[in-house]
């Protein structure tokens, strides 16, 4: 199911409950009256729409605009918001952000408080708001809108960028919003089949790519190097001016990969330099993520791993005219 997000005011009958939601890992909404009947899957939205109305007659009874208003913001809550979605709580010049980690809930005690529908959240970012000057334009245009609960699946890659620009404490330019645009469309091309990469292809980019970040040479060694023994490498770089070799296992994977690569280039490192003596480093560069085990392992022995993200914005940094 395709990630969904959505900002959502938590004041009901206005009043703000910011403190008690990030306390609690709740978001709240109002309309409590309507008790825990809309959670009720088999109402179509005319049922549901009328379930509200008959909950605040006569509120609603001249004013179908408002009772509208009010079934969007219910109908999107309780039946379109699914576990994992993203979260977006306003405030003045931020936002908190959170993850979505359950169903519906209803408090039958929060009633006069205007706060018994709840759902519950993981909140992201530590907690803490992260400033709209990190957003582009079009998420800063949706956070302004004063709706109660508004999609804004659409806004995604948005949010995303909102989120690493905030811990790079990087406003967005032009220029990397069009880095990070780019970044994401090659990340998903280098394993789509448009890219016609199989093993070989996807060396050789690789190799392509040392010499683009300034290797004197790169080169793809013999199979037969380290015959025998588990140690492997796919890509010897030399980078002459910096008086360092680098060696780099490739996996072309979708999804996870495993130890094994890193694991293949300790090895290899500990037979060409048993006594630490040379400046060689090791890479591990995948297409797809690696395990945590894999992560694990090559921090312990100082491997660098890059993954398929990582790969893309070394692509894009570099040129295409490098390749």
């Amino acid at each position: 199911m395709k990630e969904q997000a959505f900002i959502i005011r938590c004041n009901p009958s206005g009043t703000n409950r910011l403190n008690e939601i990030l306390k609690e890992d709740q978001i709240v909404i109002g309309w409590s009256k309507t008790k825990d009947i809309l959670f009720d899957k088999t109402l179509n939205r005319e049922d549901f729409k009328q379930k509200i109305k008959e909950s605040y007659y006569p509120q609603y009874e001249e004013n179908p605009y408002s009772l509208g208003q009010a079934t969007g913001y219910m109908w999107r809550f309780i039946r379109e918001i699914n576990i994992g979605d993203t979260v977006i709580i306003p405030i003045s010049k931020a936002f908190y952000i959170g993850k979505v980690e359950s169903d519906n809930i209803y408090l039958e005690d929060k009633i006069n408080e205007d706060t018994s529908i709840r759902r519950k959240v993981k909140w992201l970012n530590d907690s803490k708001p992260i400033l709209r000057e990190y957003c582009g334009s079009g998420l800063i245009s949706r956070l302004k809108y004063q709706g109660t609960c508004v999609n804004a699946s659409d806004l995604i890659d948005d949010i995303e960028l909102a989120i690493i620009s905030s811990k790079k404490r990087s406003v967005p330019t032009f220029k990397n919003q069009l880095n990070e645009s780019l970044k994401h469309k090659v990340t998903e091309f280098l394993v789509s089949k448009e890219a016609y990469l199989d093993d070989r292809k996807f060396e050789e980019l690789v190799k392509q790519l040392m010499l683009g970040l300034g290797a004197s040479t790169s080169e793809i060694p013999a199979k037969t190097r380290y015959k025998g023994s588990i140690a492997d490498v796919d890509i010897l770089a030399n980078f002459v001016h910096l008086g360092i070799q680098i060696y780099v296992q490739v996996k072309k994977h979708k999804k996870n990969s495993d130890e094994l690569a890193v694991n293949q280039i300790i090895e290899a490192i500990k037979i060409d330099n048993p006594d630490n003596s040379k400046p060689i480093f090791g890479w591990v560069v995948t297409s797809g993520t690696f395990t945590e085990t894999a992560q694990d392992l090559a921090d312990k022995n100082g491997i660098r791993v890059i993954n398929g993200d990582d790969l893309a914005e070394m692509i894009v940094t570099v040129g295409l005219e490098k390749f």
